[in-house]
């Protein structure tokens, strides 16, 4: 939730971090050789106000994340509806070289980036970072926010179903 704005959004959050043997890489792995997401995508009322992003998370330290300007993934962050199978594959292929090739993907990668303050060109740790969001107010007629909620819970479930499914280990 932004509290200036008073928006909010239901998400679905997948990060590159060690929990459960590296989700995300799980995640990519699969989509890459049997990418559901689009197909799912084609048949959501709520495809075309969800916004589906993958973008890089680069690291200074154990746990804290730096700013970098090549965070975003292209072609993300867009509209679900507009994501199609090539342009899906394309920023899953990004993702992957976010993580280790020598440890099988099941790591941060280091590599070369551009800090966002400083444009500052330094050697930093990276990690892939993918989130589908709906603004709960576009994604219900409710001025209730249990009922929107419920409404964008209801919306995103056969992707969060996608997700569990392709990131289990």
């Amino acid at each position: 939730m932004d509290l200036q704005s008073g928006r909010a959004w239901l998400a679905i959050n997948l990060e590159g971090k060690q929990y459960d043997r590296w989700p995300i890489a799980t995640f990519i792995k699969r989509e890459l050789d049997q990418s559901q997401l689009p197909l799912i995508a084609q048949n959501l009322d709520s495809a075309g106000i969800a916004r589906v992003a993958m973008w890089r998370d680069a690291w200074q330290g154990a746990g804290t994340r730096v700013r970098i300007l090549e965070g975003d993934i292209a072609p993300t962050p867009m509209a679900l509806s507009l994501v199609t199978p090539e342009s899906w594959r394309s920023c899953l292929q990004q993702g992957l070289e976010c993580l280790d090739p020598n440890r099988r993907h099941r790591g941060r990668r280091r590599t070369h980036v551009t800090l966002a303050t400083s444009r500052q060109r330094v050697l930093r740790d990276v990690s892939p970072h993918f989130n589908v969001s709906l603004d709960l107010v576009r994604t219900s007629a409710s001025d209730n926010w249990q009922q929107a909620m419920a409404d964008a819970r209801h919306c995103l479930e056969p992707l969060f179903d996608l997700v569990v499914k392709q990131s289990k280990p």
